[in-house]
């Protein structure tokens, strides 16, 4: 997921932040100090001590030359931490200038420094040595605008070789989409792919964008949002002049496409609205899925840790099953299928191979067995189904190989099933939310009853999941999960 992502690079960027600024403490001391305690002082020190004398018998030097320094080192991690955060340093690296950047970070460095300097003046600078202050001031803040200008430097050549690219609608044809596509096309580092444009009805004269990227007018905007891979929709029209707003935007929200909105003020209730600044033109972003960064970071952590250590400990249970399936029938023991996954994305999602190897030829004589309702296909007695597959699948062994979905990030250790590209075609527009989060190996419904539930109840069990997400709530399906696989309820 982009925003995952993003999620995930800025509390990173965080932990690197506060990094560089212990390890600019240490550097600092060790030049002021360049012998600086050693090891028989360390240990002279604990002999010296003496519980029934008190610590009145501590050698102040020795406590002046380490310790208290100690002490300061987390006063300057309390102090630079959120002066970093007051001066918005964390914001989307996508849509921030470098230059506006190294400001941002020059003004928390400056405000952080101030705060350490009125620590100081407090103490009466009878402790700490104030060539040492000057050396970690210039360290800290060389280091930090070096940080920020490599990663400004690598995340825009990944972008300009069309890595963690955005694909975009835009709504209007006028003089701010133009400007907007003008921008973007100069900027190859915002990682922005601009799918198109459609014209509005309240639009009035020739549009400046080129005829040969006008995708017809608004009327196409739901079909659009059911049959390309768009990530977010752009309104660059004065709300006031388009007229059936309310509906187009309601369309993004069905099927759980962001909406951004260029204007100065627009008032409409939604789920979550964001107010951004995209190029310097003032928006507001509807979001229908979760915005908590830190969260959704901590998520995607779990994901990479989670199914890295289940590939590991799994091992030998991927070698045994593979090797049974393989002697039993013929044909490949992964079974590869292509999926939907977030916004639309395809990919391959892995299994082990439960059925026979011409599965896929025999369906279409079954249909008429299909016992799910909805555009799903289910029997619970299967005849493709092999002996060795009707064991896997009662235990969900079969979907273990899609831990390495999981590591690449196509899917999430919890989250909604992959559905078929067919059934996604199939759906009603609300159906097509659950699109807007990333897919995962369990879910709610798999944890509620699973072939029991309908399938307008199962969609709706994953709106529910999507609109009330949170780390507790992941936490808690992850343990149903486990009890579920153990009394073989996976068929």
């Amino acid at each position: 997921m982009l925003k995952e992502r993003a999620s995930f690079l800025s509390n990173l960027l965080k932990l690197f932040d506060l990094a560089i600024v212990y390890l600019s403490f240490l550097a600092a001391y060790y030049l002021r100090f360049r012998n600086g305690i050693s090891t028989q002082q360390f240990s002279h020190f604990f002999q010296l001590y003496d519980s029934s004398r008190g610590a009145a018998q501590i050698p102040y030097s020795i406590f002046n030359t380490y310790f208290s320094y100690m002490v300061l080192s987390g006063i300057v991690l309390i102090i630079w931490f959120p002066c970093l955060q007051l001066s918005d340093c964390y914001r989307s690296q996508r849509f921030s200038k470098i230059g506006e950047m190294l400001k941002r970070l020059a003004a928390a460095h400056s405000l952080a420094a101030l705060f350490l300097l009125a620590v100081l003046f407090l103490e009466k600078g009878q402790m700490f040595s104030r060539i040492f202050v000057t050396l970690f001031l210039i360290i800290s803040g060389s280091f930090l605008l070096a940080e920020r200008i490599a990663l400004k430097l690598v995340l825009t050549r990944m972008r300009k070789n069309g890595l963690n690219i955005r694909y975009v609608l835009m709504i209007g044809t006028g003089l701010t989409a133009m400007k907007l596509s003008e921008y973007v096309e100069k900027h190859a580092e915002v990682g922005w792919h601009i799918l198109g444009y459609l014209k509005a009805p309240g639009e009035a004269g020739k549009p400046r964008i080129g005829s040969e990227k006008i995708m017809g007018g608004t009327e196409r905007l739901q079909l659009l949002l059911e049959t390309e891979e768009i990530d977010e929709v752009i309104f660059t029209v004065d709300p006031g002049k388009l007229g059936n707003f309310d509906d187009l935007l309601q369309s993004c929200e069905e099927v759980g496409v962001s909406a951004r909105v260029i204007s100065d003020y627009f008032s409409v209730r939604c789920a979550k609205i964001v107010s951004d600044d995209l190029f310097g033109f003032p928006s507001l972003l509807f979001c229908t899925t979760p915005t908590n960064s830190a969260h959704l970071a901590i998520k995607r952590c779990i994901d990479i840790v989670g199914s890295a250590v289940g590939i590991l400990v799994l091992l030998p249970l991927f070698v045994v099953t593979a090797a049974a399936i393989k002697i039993e029938s013929s044909g490949p023991a992964l079974f590869k299928q292509v999926r939907v996954g977030l916004h639309g994305r395809r990919f391959y999602c892995a299994k082990f191979r439960s059925m026979t190897a011409d599965a896929e030829a025999r369906r279409v004589a079954l249909e008429a067995m299909n016992e799910q309702t909805g555009p799903v296909f289910k029997i619970r007695n299967d005849p493709r189904i092999t002996r060795v597959g009707r064991i896997i699948r009662k235990f969900s062994i079969d979907e273990l190989p899609q831990l390495f979905n999981v590591l690449r990030g196509d899917m999430s250790l919890v989250g909604i099933r992959p559905p078929l590209p067919p059934e996604v075609e199939r759906y009603d527009r609300w159906q097509r939310r659950r699109l807007s989060m990333k897919p995962g190996i369990t879910c709610l419904w798999q944890v509620n009853g699973r072939n029991r539930v309908g399938f307008d109840e199962w969609m709706r069990m994953d709106l529910k999941y999507i609109d009330n997400w949170s780390l507790k709530s992941d936490f808690l399906i992850l343990l149903k999960t486990i009890p579920t696989v153990m009394r073989g309820s996976g068929q």
